[in-house]
């Protein structure tokens, strides 16, 4: 990996054109004027329809949590009797299944209304239409051809600006037609960051709206524990929180999320559930990532199965390893006579591109880097020899950003809050600091920790680099967490 170092002078202007936008292009002030026909077909559905009985399917990551929730609340407040099905993430796997359909058809349900899924279900929408029950979806997955639902909000089948919104957030602006709900409005906007959807245009007029509603009313302080909210709390620390839910169904049902969203009192006692998982989550990904560091070898492409994974967590495994060995990894469970899992590559290699004529067995994630796999244990050796034929290409070449220590001061970590939320569309690039005049410090026997020039503190929780030294620290600047009105810096490489 080799590092172009940019000089800059002011941090913002350089993350602008490292982008090549400037700050009118990010900042447009968009109305919420809808014209997609979908949406007002999905509306008078609702109204001519509040008699019927509801049953709503969501996906069990936190947009199709979101959208359960959105969607739920809102044929509430048009007094529609409803209920809502969240799917086993490892006994059912994705999306509305023919047994959920069954369950609708013996129980009476009149609509189906499937929430960040979908949109392939071909056979279930059938056999529900067969059956007497209508079909309306609301997603944003690829798809070759739409299926014969009663209605379909589609990112690809509504107006430019909402083209880019993930099922929750498409979700949000169909309630706005009947009524202003911050919930709704929260919860749709941070399933865009969970979704990895783009951060520019629409998408940023509304995430700029809804981190000043999250902290501005009481009732959504509980997404953090009661602590104000930042983009990056959204990111790392509540998502994760929810999806934890469904990767660790042995100690939850991600079913409860949509009353925990709903109910304050609920609320309060449910957190402690939540948090309690998510340690658990922690923990097992930790260990279950150190012995699949036992299966690492020298191949372009790791392919790392074991019946020791928790197919929740194969993907959080894959990540983990990804930061040590920057190369495409998939780690899979092994199952029933099935390798199920998940894989993360670095920039510059395409999940999409390299494993597209493998055949169905391949899910492909919200972004090019991400894949989902589920494969019969039988096929594994096949399956290895096909990716060991994959021409590994990555973009060895990065852009970092050459910060001058001497002009660094806290007002710049201000000026970053108000540049934010970084992601897709508008990417926060490495940085690079001198490690001059520093003083090292070993935290915990594993990882290394700098003062530099006894203004700022670095750290990275990489131990490879605990005695690596170098001219350059490469990562991220942030506020010292326990230093008020001091930067630090996120080490990710030392060279």
């Amino acid at each position: 990996m080799e590092y172009n170092y940019l000089p800059c002078d002011d941090l913002i202007e350089g993350i602008l054109d490292y982008n090549n936008v400037t700050i009118q292009d990010l900042d447009i002030d968009y109305d919420m004027s809808i014209h997609s026909k979908v949406f007002y077909d999905f509306k008078d559905y609702l109204i001519l329809n509040k008699t019927k009985r509801y049953l709503i399917v969501g996906d069990y990551d936190f947009d199709g949590i979101a959208a359960t929730t959105i969607i739920k609340r809102l044929l509430n407040h048009l007094g529609i009797s409803s209920n809502h099905y969240i799917p086993s993430r490892i006994k059912e796997g994705y999306g509305v299944n023919k047994r959920i359909v069954k369950v609708a058809i013996d129980n009476h349900f009149d609509t189906l209304i499937l929430l960040d899924n979908g949109i392939i279900a071909q056979e279930e929408i059938n056999y529900a239409k067969e059956n007497g029950i209508d079909v309306l979806i609301i997603d944003h997955h690829e798809f070759k051809d739409l299926p014969k639902a009663d209605v379909i909000i589609h990112d690809k089948l509504v107006e430019e600006k909402f083209a880019n919104l993930s099922a929750a957030g498409l979700c949000y602006i169909l309630s706005t037609l009947f009524y202003d709900d911050s919930l709704s409005l929260v919860l749709g906007a941070c399933a865009i960051l969970s979704d990895m959807m783009i951060v520019s245009g629409f998408n940023r007029y509304l995430l700029k709206k809804m981190i000043k509603l999250i902290n501005l009313e009481p009732s959504m302080v509980f997404l953090n524990d009661g602590k104000p909210i930042t983009y990056q709390d959204i990111s790392f620390t509540i998502v994760p929180k929810i999806n934890a839910l469904s990767r660790m169904e042995d100690m939850a049902n991600p079913n409860y999320l949509i009353r925990y969203f709903n109910d304050l009192l609920f609320q309060k006692d449910y957190i402690k559930t939540i948090n309690q998982v998510n340690e658990k989550r922690k923990m097992e990904t930790k260990l279950m990532s150190i012995e699949a560091q036992k299966l690492v070898d020298d191949s372009k492409i790791l392919v790392l199965a074991s019946r020791l994974f928790k197919e929740g967590l194969c993907g959080l495994i894959a990540n983990r390893l990804l930061q040590k060995y920057n190369r495409p990894i998939l780690v899979l469970n092994i199952e029933n006579n099935m390798c199920k899992g998940s894989g993360r590559a670095p920039l510059g290699f395409n999940f999409h591109e390299a494993l597209k004529d493998f055949g169905d067995y391949v899910a492909f994630g919200g972004h090019e880097a991400a894949v989902g796999l589920s494969i019969k244990y039988e096929d594994l050796a096949s399956f290895k020899n096909y990716v060991d034929g994959i021409e590994v290409s990555l973009n060895d070449d990065i852009d970092v950003m050459l910060l001058d220590n001497e002009k660094l001061d806290y007002q710049i970590i201000n000026r970053l809050e108000e540049l934010a939320p970084f992601g897709t569309g508008l990417k926060l690039p490495p940085m690079a600091i001198e490690n001059h005049n520093y003083k090292r410090f070993i935290v915990s026997n594993k990882y290394p920790k700098f003062s530099i020039d006894n203004k700022l503190s670095a750290i990275s929780f990489n131990e490879n680099l605990k005695y690596r030294d170098g001219k350059y620290f490469i990562g991220t600047l942030k506020a010292d967490t326990y230093r008020k009105n001091c930067l630090s810096f996120l080490i990710e490489d030392i060279v």
